[in-house]
């Protein structure tokens, strides 16, 4: 019996010897990438800490790793690139990015769903596509397809969510305020070339009108079938946009279809990267690899 524990101690002393000792070389950066990300994995170490306020978010090495590794493969297939970009800070920039966008997606109990995802695959790829974007995971990736669009159109979608739901919630204070303005001095009565002059990021938009069917008014377009001549729009938040709409006429064509006269007031919205920006006036990043 006493053998068998003094096996069973000299066992775990050899196994916990051995994770200190790959624990300090891995840190001390003497392993190859792959093998450190595998030893990550089931070790399941941080590359570093976030910090947010007074909440500490892991941020785990093989997520790091699996963007370091991943960027490595982009920047092996395009050369070009090596001279303008760190390998290193682009590695911890995505990472960092991406854990900002799942914190929020969670904070907003927002996902995307498997179903989603192969919707969204659906429709923006065709079969013959699909074996191209494989060479392009493979070749600019070192990823498979079911990976690719885990790792990487997953989190596309979410960050769309997410952004969407940051302009809803009024996060983006100067443009949302901006709008707002311009839609009461429209409700004010005042000239609408006037209010987008005043407040409009693209003027054309509101001095060159276009044309629209009722098979047009989908989306962003949808508030417009609402509208009779002379009426606006309540605003429309659009990624990197707030849209007022303005009909200027609404006719019946020769096959007795509507069509909408329209122009627009473009109020520019943050965008994602500028979000990201300011987030690091509160968040701080402490890095353990």
């Amino acid at each position: 019996m006493k053998n068998k524990l003094k096996i069973i101690l000299t066992v775990i002393g050899v196994l916990a010897l051995a994770f200190w000792v790959s624990t300090k070389m891995i840190y001390a950066h003497k392993f190859p990438v792959a093998f450190t990300k595998s030893l990550a994995k089931v070790y399941n170490l941080k590359a570093g800490e976030l910090v947010e306020n007074k909440q500490t978010y892991p941020i785990y090495l093989a997520d790091y790793l699996r963007y370091y590794q991943s960027l490595n493969k982009y920047l092996e297939s395009n050369p070009e690139a090596m001279a303008e970009l760190d390998l290193t800070d682009l590695a911890w920039q995505k990472t960092i990015r991406d854990l900002w966008i799942k914190n929020l997606a969670q904070n907003f109990s927002l996902s995307v769903s498997d179903e989603e995802l192969e919707a969204y695959m659906q429709e923006t790829f065709q079969d013959e596509d699909l074996k191209e974007l494989t060479d392009f995971a493979k070749d600019n990736y070192g990823s498979s397809l079911k990976d690719f669009k885990n790792d990487i159109v997953r989190l596309y979608l979410l960050e769309i969510k997410v952004y969407q739901q940051l302009l809803e919630n009024y996060n983006d204070k100067e443009g949302i305020v901006k709008a707002q303005d311009a839609y009461a001095a429209l409700e004010d009565g005042q000239d609408f070339l006037a209010v987008a002059e005043t407040y409009s990021n693209i003027p054309q938009a509101a001095e060159e009108a276009v044309w629209l069917k009722t098979e047009d008014l989908v989306g962003i377009y949808e508030p417009i079938l609402e509208l009779e001549k002379n009426d606006f729009s309540k605003i429309v938040i659009v990624p990197e946009a707030y849209i007022i709409w303005r009909v200027d006429d609404l006719v019946d064509d020769d096959n007795g279809e509507k069509a909408w006269k329209v122009r627009s007031i473009i109020v520019q919205a943050k965008t994602m990267d500028q979000f990201f920006e300011q987030y690091f006036t509160i968040a701080k990043i402490n890095k353990f690899y």
